[in-house]
């Protein structure tokens, strides 16, 4: 009898929103081919047998989400690519990696969304406020350094997550909601909390306290309707 294929669970790891010490990390698939290291200071890349494959060059490096990885060099954020080029020129005053095709940037104040070119897709609009307290699942990638939970406020959304099933969280006047890839609304904000879509679910807490599980469309699945 044939074995049923097997399923994957993918390695959680987690997100890094770098810069002006304002930093949010979901978490996110971080496996890559290379590995951020500090030399003398400077940081570059080794293979997973400690080949060194990128100079020690910039001031940070992060590790790779879908083959970008987030440095910071003169105090600014950009993206390389596994040969250590700059694919999104080193502009952004802070950003975070990666998340199905789309990645966080903050060109100045306000934060939006890049392409895997650079491309600006949705334009920045959101805000980012004070940090709040520590999550205990927020270890930086390389296991260096756990960081703070960003504290949200409307101006006129805060910033969103990464992307996850194609929809990100946002916080607008104390609810959370979903945007598209394209920036739109999916879901007004209307929930206490929300956890990011997984399988096409994602667990809320509505407005009474009660936690539920909603489909993109809003539709409640569970507990059900009366």
């Amino acid at each position: 009898m044939p074995r049923p294929p097997s399923v994957i669970v993918g390695i959680v790891l987690v997100l890094c929103l770098a810069g002006c010490r304002e930093v949010s990390q979901p978490a996110l698939d971080g496996t890559g081919p290379l590995f951020p290291v500090e030399q003398q200071g400077e940081w570059g890349y080794i293979t997973r047998e400690g080949d060194l494959v990128i100079e020690p060059q910039f001031d940070r490096a992060y590790r790779f989400f879908e083959d970008r990885a987030l440095v910071r060099q003169n105090d600014r954020f950009g993206f390389i690519d596994t040969s250590g080029t700059f694919v999104i020129p080193p502009s952004y005053a802070a950003a975070g990696p990666f998340s199905e095709g789309l990645a966080p940037v903050r060109p100045d104040s306000l934060w939006g969304f890049v392409d895997r070119s650079g491309t600006m897709v949705i334009r920045p609009q959101y805000a980012m406020a004070a940090r709040n307290l520590a999550r205990p699942d927020t270890a930086h990638p390389d296991g260096t350094e756990p960081h703070a939970e960003p504290l949200l406020f409307a101006a006129p959304t805060a910033p969103p997550s990464y992307f996850s099933d194609r929809y990100a969280r946002f916080r607008q006047n104390g609810h959370w909601g979903y945007l598209d890839r394209r920036g739109d609304v999916a879901l007004a904000p209307q929930f206490d909390s929300a956890s990011d879509f997984r399988n096409g679910l994602a667990r809320v807490q509505l407005q009474n306290g009660e936690m539920a599980y909603v489909t993109p469309n809003g539709t409640r699945i569970w507990p059900p309707t009366e």
